[in-house]
């Protein structure tokens, strides 16, 4: 069951709202007007003992659940009698002190509206009482969702997260009742009904920010992927400089807290909530850096770290990347084209295919008593230079060497699909996907030209880094059989 909360000036142009909805029914009242006039007047009169109240006019929203079969959770509806939604009412108004004994309550009405395919009732009530005190309205909003939690346990409603901890714990103690906790804060009708009918930035923030962190990531990781989404990151510090452990996000010139989204986008709740890895010695330097806006590079220690937790049972680039998978590959090649074979015979054979019209850069060519694996490192330079000070103008410029040779290896296929990336041939170039289907890289076949950057990142580079390690052991693997065919 969902609340709303409102506190309004005018009774009486609430009542020609909640009254004047087609199939509006009053369903429960104190009073004893029916028309949003005669209840005007009724309201009045409580409202002489506190004539500087402004917004005397409580007006509260109860729904329930109705899902179609289109939605994420599928379908479900929920349906309550009017006698269940006035016991519900009234249940909601003592609990909120709104009734008690003798003059220690206020007027109210209860209407149910059917103009929505999800039932709702609406409550309007005075915050005066009739003995002129006024209803307590401090932490309104969390006492009104503890209330709402029994109520759907009693009434067997489908259970809805509660906006925080806090409230959780206080369901827990007070109905014995487990519940789960939103990690978004719910929009504002501000922002629900906003003439742009485009998703408020703090929706847009949340999306990329659990997009960033489904792998659990570093802080220095989550950074540079909030910036890669031209989201700004903003450290807060205090008056010595030292970080705060506290965020804020800008998106669109629009900067919003992290605690502001949710309670999982605060800096602990990052940590928490999210997995988000956070050592101050590895993530300061990155922090530090976003304070003066700028580009987070990943950090050469950070490589290392990523790279020395890959391991070929992994499957981490375009292979299933260990030394067998690549051999196996290998075996798979047409009939007539050797191990050894260079890479202007390969494209002999393969003419028909267009696989290759000249020797790529990254071929190693096989003349006499040369051997492709003594030559590899030379011809694919080190990608991990790349990850502090040294950025490429073209990342794709970098890892073509490695995916030209990959392809030769790998028997010349016209696609093949991996675990994180699918590499496709199309008209003499090679297209780089990852498994969402997105193009990040075109690398021509042809000895010279421009490859393509289309959104490589360093962290491709990274995981390519290992691609690369795995194809220099294949080849120092093969190089004793090699020896041997040659002698």
């Amino acid at each position: 069951m969902i609340g709303k909360q409102f506190k309004n000036q005018s009774f009486r142009s609430t009542l020609e709202y909640v009254l004047g909805k087609e199939k509006a029914t009053m369903i429960d009242s104190n009073m004893g007007g029916t028309t949003p006039v005669q209840l005007t007047r009724e309201f009045g009169a409580a409202r002489r003992f506190r004539p500087n109240l402004q917004r005397a006019c409580a007006h509260v929203i109860l729904s329930i659940p109705h899902r179609d079969v289109s939605h994420d959770k599928g379908e479900y509806h929920e349906h309550l009698e009017d006698e269940q939604y006035t016991e519900i009412a009234q249940h909601w108004l003592k609990s909120m002190k709104f009734l008690g004994e003798e003059l220690n309550q206020s007027q109210y009405i209860v209407a149910r509206h059917h103009d929505t395919n999800h039932e709702h009732i609406h409550i309007i009530a005075s915050r005066i009482r009739m003995n002129g005190s006024v209803v307590p309205d401090s932490w309104d909003y969390r006492r009104s969702e503890v209330i709402l939690r029994q109520l759907e346990k009693d009434y067997g409603l489908e259970a809805v997260s509660c906006s925080s901890d806090r409230v959780a714990q206080r369901v827990q103690e007070e109905s014995g009742v487990e519940t789960t906790v939103s990690n978004r804060h719910s929009q504002t009708q501000k922002q629900k009904h906003h003439s742009s009918n485009q998703p408020p930035i703090t929706q847009l923030l949340a999306d990329i920010i659990d997009a960033a962190t489904k792998d659990q990531p570093t802080v220095t990781q989550l950074i540079q992927r909030l910036q890669q989404q031209g989201v700004v990151v903003h450290p807060q510090f205090n008056a010595g400089g030292l970080f705060k452990e506290a965020i804020a996000f800008e998106l669109n010139d629009v900067k919003v807290g992290g605690y502001k989204l949710g309670s999982a986008y605060s800096f602990p709740g990052l940590q928490k909530k999210r997995g988000v890895s956070y050592n101050p010695e590895r993530d300061l330097p990155a922090i530090h850096s976003c304070r003066g806006k700028k580009q987070v590079e990943m950090p050469e220690t950070t490589v290392k770290t990523m790279m020395a937790t890959l391991s070929p049972e992994d499957e981490i680039a375009l292979v299933n990347t260990n030394t067998n998978d690549i051999n196996q590959a290998i075996a798979k090649r047409p009939a007539g084209i050797s191990q050894s074979a260079g890479p202007k015979a390969i494209a002999s054979e393969k003419s028909s295919k267009n696989a290759l019209d000249s020797e790529p850069s990254s071929a190693i060519s096989v003349n006499g008593n040369s051997q492709t694996s003594s030559r590899v490192g030379d011809v694919i330079p080190s990608l991990s230079a790349h990850q502090q000070g040294n950025k490429p103008k073209n990342y794709a410029n970098s890892i073509s060497p490695i995916i030209r040779l990959f392809w030769q290896q790998a028997g010349q296929p016209e696609t093949y699909s991996g675990k994180y990336y699918d590499l496709e041939l199309e008209r003499d170039i090679l297209k780089l996907r990852r498994k969402s289907g997105e193009e990040i890289a075109e690398i021509p076949l042809h000895d010279g030209a421009e490859s393509k950057d289309k959104g490589l990142t360093s962290e491709d580079l990274i995981i390519l880094e290992r691609l690369k390690e795995l194809l220099l052991n294949h080849n120092q693997q093969q190089e004793p059989e090699n020896q041997k065919e040659l002698a």
